[in-house]
């Protein structure tokens, strides 16, 4: 497989916020069957201390209001890694799943998810080359979710679904992705 879901948690909306977790499902996109997942917590006290990673108050304001479990995103904990090592890790993990070329990388929405990825990566000095994606093969969840609303297709992960927590809401983006490719695959072949 060589399909790649990816959600971040994050302190802020901006460029340069913090990660304060990320998720990564490896999928197949017509099918949903996710064949390898991976969360991870950042320490984004320390990004924003070390390595430029910024704080906006609306964004935590935000937090604060959403469920304890969401709020537990940003808490911190002993599993929390660096971001240079939760990087690394995230990296190394699409790496070893993926086991064809190219990766595709989706993210709901790519200009937001990657593109704070691909910035934390330069503030904490990973060279461009570490990341295992190409930027022509980064694929947008909202795109293929317009075109089921387009299509009347009922998507099983709706708004109301989200939960702020970046494993479960990449779990949901994966359904999603299959309920529309897997229609589409199926009207192709009739």
């Amino acid at each position: 497989m060589n399909n790649v879901m990816v959600d971040i948690e994050t302190t802020g909306t901006a460029h340069h916020s913090a990660i304060a977790s990320a998720a990564v499902s490896v999928f197949n996109p017509l099918t949903g069957e996710i064949c390898a997942e991976e969360y991870i917590k950042f320490r984004w006290k320390e990004d924003c201390e070390i390595c430029g990673g910024k704080i906006d108050p609306a964004t935590v304001e935000w937090w604060l209001k959403k469920s304890a479990e969401a709020r537990a995103e940003l808490i911190t904990c002993d599993r929390q890694l660096s971001p240079f090592d939760a990087l690394m890790r995230l990296f190394d993990f699409i790496r070893k799943h993926c086991d064809e070329s190219p990766v595709y990388v989706w993210a709901k929405s790519p200009s937001f998810d990657l593109s704070l990825i691909k910035d934390t990566a330069e503030r904490c000095a990973i060279p461009a080359e570490m990341i295992p994606w190409k930027y022509w093969n980064e694929r947008d969840v909202r795109t293929i979710e317009g075109i089921g609303a387009q299509l009347n297709i009922p998507l099983p992960y709706g708004k109301k679904d989200v939960t702020h927590h970046a494993l479960e809401d990449v779990r949901g983006q994966v359904s999603n992705v299959a309920t529309v490719m897997s229609f589409l695959n199926e009207a192709v072949e009739v």
